[in-house]
Formats: C-alpha cells, structure tokens, sequence
C-alpha cells in the first residue's frame, strides 16, 4: 500500500475499464470495490507523508461515486454497503 505512484496507476486503469462501454465489469464489481475503498479511507497509502496521497484519494472517490451512479439502480444494496462501509471507516 505505500506505493503511490503505483497505486495512482491502477485506480486510472479501473476508471478506464470502468468507462469503457465494451468491457462489462460489472460482475466483479464485489472483488474491485474493496481495494478502491481502501484507496478512500486507508490511512497509509505512501511511503512519505509529503506525497500527495490526496489525489489517489480524490480518483478512488470519483470512481465510488461513478460506480453507484452507474450501477446503483441495477444492485440495489450497493449504494447502503459503501456507504456502511464510509460511515464505519471514518467512526474509527
């Protein structure tokens, strides 16, 4: 997790995948969230307190906001369980 750069690469290439109308993900969907979750709330995502581990953060969110746009009204519990999964991240 204390590679930035890296994980700053995989959330644009999810973003991607995601916005490409030819690839359907949306079966895996319950396998992708968590590791985009943890980019939200993770409370070490760089090696150096100086990095700008803001930005990751910023284009994980993004990506939760599209997804439950997107799918929101297709899964129903998706929307409840990340936010479930906000609410009990930002308590602790």
């Amino acid at each position: 997790l204390k590679n930035l750069s890296l994980l700053m690469s995989l959330m644009k290439t999810l973003r991607c995948l995601l916005t490409n109308p030819y690839v359907h993900v949306e079966l895996y969907l319950h396998e992708l969230l968590p590791a985009v979750l943890t980019c939200v709330v993770g409370k070490r995502l760089c090696a150096k307190p100086v990095e700008d581990h803001w930005a990751l953060r910023d284009v994980a969110a993004q990506i939760i906001t599209w997804v439950c746009k997107r799918y929101g009204s297709v899964y129903t519990n998706l929307q409840p369980r990340i936010t479930k999964t906000l609410y009990e991240a930002f308590g602790d």
